[in-house]
């Protein structure tokens, strides 16, 4: 297509809200963007009048034709932006660096006996999902703990199949022995009918709780189970449970109180520095923080900050994981109430996303800024040391080839 025709058809394009494709000369997909008007976003792309990064510039001289889809509303755009960049993945939009797949944890509640799985590809099959974790080693340790406290069937999954863990695959048959789980105290065996059906279910209930944040309530949950279990007399299960509060305790122990006792938020903080951007994400339940992840992405070039947060909410909160009742972010996002609505649909309850203006919100932000500045720092001096052990091996290898 030639730039007058190419000038024609951005000319022609609507003042509606839509999805734009950039293409180049082989049909390639190059970047694919949302805009609340396709003709001013489209035409932005190739003005004269400067002002735009190198990456922008690349991308005007190497598209030679841009597709569009409209849409009714912002909402619908941004849904149809998320699934068409997951489906071409263009090497010019905002993406996670080292994205193969970040991992999750699956509660099998869909399960007659649910199993604690990791897992690289949630779906939407009634289970319960928490992440994604930016560490497989964060990710392990919250799995260690979960054996440990609360004695469920682990595992992995590879695509479709289940790999390593727990190996009662049919749980509809007993196994004539339990595995090493159940010697070491990591697992209740279900597999022998060393529990009950109705005893393993509260197991896995107080999990998902627990890795909800929701650990007071797991604390009163397990205390009442601990007295009818003492009244009936069933001492070693009141013992066991006993072992669980206190493990539960020594865990809400350590975690720090940032607001009051009931918010639950996530706050972002961002940083960027030498082409990368960092994110941290503090999780905020019942006001106490109980986790924290770490992200970067690339191709953020020329990119507004707020651009950035946003493509990093629209890509973090797609799966099936509950968002929080808050997103607190360090700017105002032009598609906020979009993001919001899309998020609200999703959820099923009202989601906020927003800039806090005061108090102990304000205060999370400043820590989560915090973080995204000392990982970012970490990042880039970790990337720096490996750069220069690299080169010095190459200088070696080259002096003892001769290569010089």
């Amino acid at each position: 297509m030639n730039p007058v025709t190419l000038e024609e058809r951005i000319a022609a394009l609507p003042d509606s809200p839509g999805v734009y494709i950039h293409k180049d000369e082989a049909g390639k997909v190059l970047y694919i963007g949302k805009a609340r008007s396709l003709r001013n976003r489209v035409r932005s792309y190739f003005s004269k009048d400067g002002g735009h990064s190198p990456l922008t510039r690349k991308l005007a001289r190497q598209s030679v034709d841009v597709e569009t889809i409209v849409t009714r509303n912002e909402k619908e755009a941004l849904i149809l932006e998320n699934n068409l960049v997951k489906m071409h993945k263009p090497p010019f939009n905002i993406r996670l660096k080292d994205d193969k797949r970040y991992p999750y944890l699956k509660i099998t509640l869909n399960e007659a006996f649910p199993a604690l799985l990791e897992v690289r590809n949630p779906q939407n099959d009634k289970a319960a999902y928490f992440g994604p974790y930016s560490s497989a080693g964060k990710m392990r340790s919250t799995v260690s703990l979960a054996k440990r406290v609360f004695k469920v069937r682990s595992g992995a999954m590879h695509g479709d199949k289940r790999l390593g863990g727990c190996p009662w695959r049919d749980t509809s048959k007993l196994l004539e022995t339990p595995c090493l789980e159940y010697h070491i105290n990591r697992c209740t065996a279900p597999c022998i009918a060393a529990v009950t059906k109705e005893n393993y279910a509260e197991q896995a209930k107080e999990l998902k709780n627990f890795l909800e944040g929701k650990g007071g309530d797991v604390v009163k949950h397990l205390q009442t189970a601990m007295g009818e279990a003492a009244a009936e007399m069933e001492f070693e299960r009141a013992a066991t449970l006993r072992d669980q509060i206190e493990a539960v305790k020594s865990v809400l122990e350590k975690q720090m109180v940032v607001s009051q006792s009931n918010d639950e938020y996530d706050t972002i903080g961002l940083s960027i520095d030498a082409g990368v951007a960092s994110v941290a994400v503090l999780i905020v339940r019942d006001g106490k923080l109980i986790g924290d992840q770490h992200f970067f992405l690339q191709n953020i070039e020329g990119r507004e900050d707020s651009e950035v947060v946003s493509v990093f909410i629209r890509q973090h909160y797609e799966g099936p994981v509950p968002s929080p009742r808050e997103i607190l972010v360090p700017q105002d996002l032009e598609d906020g109430p979009a993001i919001e609505e899309w998020l609200t649909e999703k959820a099923g309850r009202k989601i906020e996303v927003r800039r806090p203006q005061r108090g102990d919100k304000v205060r999370a932000l400043e820590l989560a800024q915090q973080n995204a500045v000392q990982a970012l720092k970490e990042h880039l001096s970790y990337n720096a040391t490996a750069t220069q052990i690299n080169e010095g091996l190459l200088s070696d290898l080259q002096k003892q080839l001769n290569l010089e």
